[in-house]
């Protein structure tokens, strides 16, 4: 589901969780969460932005990365037209 996404964006350019009919959601991994990070290529760097989560109100991405219950991550990273990259993550519990 994360490479999903992240392939819709880099097509179309746009930001955002909504992926419409394009991405529907796997019956293999159903994630909880998720987080999209624009412009960062190196995963230190993606993860980094997402705690700091800058401008970002109420933390959604930091809670996410550091939220327990969540055991499994799918993460996809693709090219994006105007921010050169997008990273994609898909949280699970156990």
């Amino acid at each position: 589901e994360a490479a999903c996404l992240a392939q819709l964006q880099s097509k179309s350019g746009v930001t955002g969780h909504d992926r419409g009919r394009s991405c529907p959601r796997s019956s293999t991994f159903s994630y909880w969460a998720e987080n999209c990070d624009y412009g960062m290529l190196q995963g230190v760097d993606v993860i980094v932005s997402l705690l700091i989560d800058y401008n970002v109100k109420s933390l959604g991405h930091r809670k996410n990365c550091l939220n327990p219950n969540y055991q499994f991550v799918g993460v996809a990273q693709d090219t994006h037209t105007k921010y050169r990259f997008v990273t994609v993550m898909a949280f699970k519990g156990g």
